[in-house]
């Protein structure tokens, strides 16, 4: 199963074209710093608009954050599964982009995670564009396959995560409003 998750994933690494350009752009969407700033201006808009009719979004988007981030660190620390370019020893992108992965341990994706939580959380609060939201999340889970830093399962998982934990948090929220 682990080597069928492993040719899956370099499979889709190695069928989107690896060139300069390709490598920056799944780069920006998988560094750490861009993440923050990726969805620091929809959520400062949807806060100052929600937070004055509802007070409900940032209850919302503060514990689906900090779920998320609890579980995926404790799961990392159970499964210690290592990452991609770090258990095979290569990798297909350039030295300077090999920052975008971290060290630490592979499974769950912390990015798929949090990018779809804070999704979910987005796209109920903001309907209009919810479409931009899941195409952003996409676009951070991907990246994570791209570079190497994390197997299919990896991502795929931690997107199930985000999405499930978003989905609860909603509804338990919703229930004491």
């Amino acid at each position: 199963m682990i080597a069928f998750d492993a040719y899956l994933s370099q499979a889709i690494a190695y069928t989107i074209p690896h060139n300069s350009f390709m490598d920056m752009f799944f780069s920006f969407f998988a560094l750490r710093g861009a993440l923050a700033y990726l969805w620091a201006l929809p959520v400062f808009l949807i806060f100052t608009y929600e937070e004055i009719h509802h007070h409900i979004f940032i209850w919302r988007m503060s514990v689906t954050v900090l779920l998320n981030y609890v579980l995926f660190t404790v799961l990392k620390l159970i499964f210690a599964r290592p990452r991609p370019f770090l258990q095979f020893g290569t990798s297909i992108i350039n030295a300077p982009l090999s920052n975008a992965c971290p060290t630490d341990f592979s499974f769950p994706s912390g990015h798929a995670t949090i990018a779809v939580g804070v999704a979910v959380v987005l796209a109920q609060t903001d309907k209009k564009r919810r479409v931009f939201y899941y195409v952003l999340a996409f676009l951070i889970c991907l990246s994570r396959i791209y570079l190497q830093c994390h197997y299919l399962s990896d991502v795929v998982f931690g997107a199930l995560l985000g999405y499930g934990i978003a989905l609860g948090v909603i509804k338990s929220i919703n229930l004491k409003k």
